[in-house]
């Protein structure tokens, strides 16, 4: 049994890329918009330390429960799944 479920290996992937972009391109914004899907929140995607200040992004608190939840949700099936299991790569990607 996938220990993820449709669209949460894409949005695990998504997070994972975020990770490692760069958050003043456009890159961010599509990694943000394909890790929440619906509940993605079009907001300014230029921050800058000119002018007023730019509003917070709202998709930040979004991703981060999206990424405790799964983790969350993890953690229970592997520990259900007995003492000393893991989860290979493989395993993610079923």
């Amino acid at each position: 049994m996938p220990l993820l479920r449709d669209g949460e290996r894409d949005a695990v992937s998504a997070v994972a890329a975020l990770m490692d972009c760069n958050p003043f391109l456009p890159e961010r914004v599509h990694l943000e918009r394909r890790a929440l899907g619906e509940a993605f929140v079009d907001s300014p995607m230029v921050w800058h330390a000119e002018g007023e200040a730019a509003p917070l992004n709202p998709n930040a608190p979004r991703l981060r429960e999206l990424v405790e939840r799964l983790g969350t949700e993890l953690r229970q099936q592997l520990a259900t799944a007995g003492a000393g299991a893991t989860a290979t790569p493989a395993e993610l990607a079923d």
